[in-house]
């Protein structure tokens, strides 16, 4: 791979967020990888914003377009875009905080070519079951909830997604997660993360299980 990656911040709006510009040419030197190959132009807004003392609204915004590049033999002319909102709860009770957010992520397909993103860590986004780590070339249209909690030091985060086609009226299926992690002994971590995915549409029912151990150091 041959690529240039150009990522360029505003930080003017103190009060509100961060504005983010972005390109990524990504050129595929394999000829079996060509169809990889893409020039991804987008901005992105994300920031949050104290409403009360012991509540802060948290807020993203995010639009881009994809066109074939390079070597590509492909037509592709697609977008993306993603809103989020969330309110946060840093301290319910002593040691106790909340934060709950609903968002709604579209990535384009015509059918043929879809909104793809190589480079990123798919499993953090499009659900933990790993259905959608290529995009499927009818698109996707993700509607998500999650809720999360910090409860005396432990992390509990639960996620629910429903994914659409974007380009038909195929329903692919739901999934839902959830993830419980601790700290103890300063450099030490440990979790149990379950997502089960129902299938309608698209892939098959899966169900996965991890069990996690980090070190820091």
């Amino acid at each position: 791979m041959s690529s240039h990656l150009v990522n360029a911040a505003y930080n003017g709006f103190k009060k509100y967020g961060k504005l983010t510009a972005y390109a990524y040419l990504l050129d595929f030197t394999r000829r079996t990888q060509s169809a990889n190959s893409t020039q991804t132009y987008g901005l992105r807004f994300k920031g949050d914003h104290k409403i009360t003392d012991k509540a802060k609204l948290l807020y993203t915004l995010e639009g881009a377009h994809q066109r074939d590049f390079s070597d590509n033999t492909n037509n592709i002319y697609q977008n993306y875009y993603t809103g989020e909102l969330g309110i946060h709860f840093p301290k319910v009770f002593d040691k106790v905080s909340v934060t709950g957010k609903i968002g709604y992520e579209v990535l384009e397909g015509d059918g043929n070519r879809a909104f793809q993103t190589p480079l990123a860590t798919l499993h953090a986004f499009n659900g933990w079951t790993d259905k959608f780590l290529s995009t499927p070339s009818d698109g996707i249209e993700d509607l998500y909830f999650a809720l999360g909690l910090k409860l005396y030091g432990v992390n509990i985060l639960g996620v629910y997604h429903d994914f659409d086609a974007n380009n038909t009226s195929a329903d692919y299926g739901n999934e839902w997660g959830i993830n419980i992690s601790r700290k103890f002994f300063k450099r030490f971590s440990a979790g149990v993360k379950y997502a089960n995915y129902g299938a309608e549409d698209f892939a098959t029912d899966t169900q996965k299980l991890w069990l996690t151990l980090q070190f820091d150091y």
